[in-house]
């Protein structure tokens, strides 16, 4: 896990705003005879990129998304750890001071 720095929030909340707006979906479709998945985005309708005028930066924003998404989810927990402990500590700081 890379560290969530302001920076690094700020990239990934920068990708997340010049990408098109979801839901995203995956449907299958074909490619000659071949059955594959494609990612649907809204007015959009599969995955190739490179002809539509938001293409690049939905490429940037599904390109970083599986590092993103666990990074984030890493913060969340992280920041959850630490309130449940400051609400702990605060609890036992209260009952400190009634006693």
């Amino acid at each position: 896990m890379r560290p969530m720095t302001k920076d690094r929030l700020a990239t990934i909340r920068e990708r997340e705003e010049k990408a098109s707006k979801g839901p995203w979906k995956k449907e299958l479709g074909f490619c000659g005879a071949e059955r594959i998945p494609f990612l649907v985005r809204p007015g959009f309708d599969g995955v190739q990129f490179g002809r539509r005028p938001n293409d690049d930066n939905d490429m940037e924003f599904a390109a970083h998304a599986r590092q993103d998404v666990p990074d984030l989810l890493d913060e969340v927990e992280r920041l959850t750890r630490e309130n449940e402990r400051l609400q702990k500590d605060f609890a036992e700081s209260v009952v400190r001071r009634e006693n």
